[in-house]
């Protein structure tokens, strides 16, 4: 693999259909529920609130460019600071969690720290295999000893 790699991301349909999937579930488990309606309007009003909630988070993902760095660091298209993975960094196999902090120097007056899920339709076509490539290999050579679990339920 070949750093910097930049990754376009876009929203993933299977994490789309799970948020709303989780939502409906639960909506379904209210209405047969013995609670009043009284009760119910406002559960269902947060059930929706939250369910647009999760699903403007996956279409935000829409345009942004995340680039990988060789030297484990990481930048998003959408800020100018570099951004140093954190140890909570994990490649699930199915999904992976990227955490980070910018860089002191760069990024006053904006937000410190960020993170992010990814699936692996959230990338294009063969950038899934680089991005936990760099999560097992560039990610160790990170400022301040960033370091990335592996896949900590033990599957594939």
């Amino acid at each position: 693999m070949r750093y910097p790699l930049e990754l376009p991301l876009r929203p993933s349909r299977q994490a789309l259909v799970m948020i709303a999937a989780i939502h409906t579930i639960a909506a379904i488990a209210f209405l047969r529920s013995s609670l009043s309606a009284l009760a119910l309007y406002p559960v269902l009003f947060v059930l929706a609130v939250s369910l647009f909630a999760g699903l403007r988070v996956e279409w935000r993902k829409t345009g942004r460019v995340l680039t990988l760095e060789n030297d484990g660091t990481l930048r998003d298209g959408c800020e100018v600071a570099t951004l140093a993975p954190e140890t909570g960094c994990t490649d699930f196999g199915w999904a992976v969690w990227l955490q980070w902090r910018r860089d002191e120097a760069e990024g006053v007056g904006s937000r410190c720290r960020g993170s992010i899920m990814l699936l692996p339709d959230n990338l294009p076509r063969g950038h899934w295999r680089g991005l936990r490539i760099w999560l097992r290999q560039k990610i160790r050579a990170a400022p301040e000893g960033a370091q990335v679990r592996e896949n900590p339920s033990g599957r594939s």
